[in-house]
């Protein structure tokens, strides 16, 4: 049973994963989400057979099937990671909890890939993620109703007090203010207790892709912004799994 759980939202994984990497790649423009997917280089409208997710890019053998075009990797990279997080959910949680964990993954990757590339965290995205957390311990579990609820505001408030400190102390905003609300939406899912694991696992993160850059020979500037909302998506991903086991 755990395994056709992990095959059924492995795939479905896969699916809303090359939904996120186009919804992702059509919301900083402002452009629709709806229409069908087409190649980047010659316009071609994918058909029905070329959208499969991971299989398709394997078929065409990561080119276009009109202008032999190489695809990004971009689409396949998040489809894989959708893919996990769907997996992770179905081996790591029982149905019905499983569902609404392999949701926050899913979620939690827009929001990810949006800061990653583009330093944006939309309010209503991180809102939907807030409140699904809030219903899904009132659907399943109510008696932490209210250990989520003070994981919101005491997520919301740690990190916008450290927001505000720096802005006076360093007279420049060093956080994005969607940081905070991040946190809050994780807040919701994971309670107030791992909230400060959440903040050490994100700064670990960023100290990693730091050095990491380093390591390689690429330099970063020490005012650049880095992607502070992908880290939170990460180490709060975590952090609700394990909440939600124990």
């Amino acid at each position: 049973m755990s395994l056709l759980l992990a095959i059924a939202l492995g795939a479905l994984g896969g699916t809303f994963g090359s939904f996120i990497a186009l919804a992702t790649a059509r919301m900083p423009k402002g452009s629709p989400l709806t229409g069908r997917s087409r190649c980047d280089h010659c316009a071609y409208q994918l058909r029905w057979f070329e959208l499969f997710p991971v299989l398709s890019f394997i078929a065409q053998k990561g080119r276009c099937r009109t202008c032999n075009a190489a695809i990004g990797t971009r689409q396949i990279v998040i489809e894989l990671l959708a893919l996990v997080i769907g997996v992770t959910a179905a081996m790591a949680t029982p149905l019905p909890l499983c569902i609404w964990v392999a949701s926050l993954g899913w979620l939690l990757l827009t929001l990810a890939i949006l800061d990653l590339e583009h330093f944006w965290l939309p309010d209503k995205l991180v809102l939907v993620v807030l409140i699904s957390g809030i219903a899904q311990a009132a659907l399943l579990d109510p008696t932490t109703v209210a250990e989520r609820l003070i994981g919101c505001g005491a997520g919301f408030a740690m990190l916008e007090a450290i927001r505000r400190a720096y802005a006076v102390l360093r007279k420049r905003e060093g956080m994005g203010a969607g940081d905070p609300k991040m946190l809050a939406a994780i807040g919701a899912w994971a309670g107030w207790q791992p909230l400060p694991f959440v903040l050490l696992g994100a700064c670990l993160i960023g100290l990693t892709w730091v050095g990491g850059s380093h390591l390689f020979g690429k330099r970063i500037n020490p005012a650049a912004p880095l992607p502070f909302g992908t880290m939170l998506a990460v180490a709060g991903f975590a952090a609700t799994l394990i909440a939600l086991q124990g």
